[in-house]
């Protein structure tokens, strides 16, 4: 676990793919690649029903991100690359009381 932008609040990131590299289904062995590409240690799940875009605010911009609580509650989702400050980062330490 990281810390949310020095602060206390642990936090993880967990990936998600609902598409591979040429928009079909992905497989475990796409979510390897990738969080070998990215070189992370966290988890990265693959959707090969691709029915993520229809349960989450997707709005067909990628990325896309959610942040959520430790219960998997959506807190806010965002679109586009992260900034600095990123504001899924923001929306956690808010959640989690500053």
């Amino acid at each position: 676990m990281d810390e949310a932008a020095g602060t206390p609040h642990a936090f993880t990131y967990i990936i998600a793919l609902f598409e591979s590299e040429t928009a079909g289904p992905p497989s475990s062995a796409d979510s390897e690649f990738w969080a070998d590409a990215v070189g992370l240690d966290t988890p990265v799940l693959s959707d090969p029903t691709q029915l993520m875009p229809t349960k989450m605010p997707y709005e067909g911009s990628i990325p896309s991100r959610c942040a959520m609580t430790p219960r998997m509650e959506m807190i806010e989702c965002f679109t586009g690359e992260p900034a600095d400050p990123d504001p899924a980062i923001e929306a956690i330490i808010a959640h989690a009381g500053g």
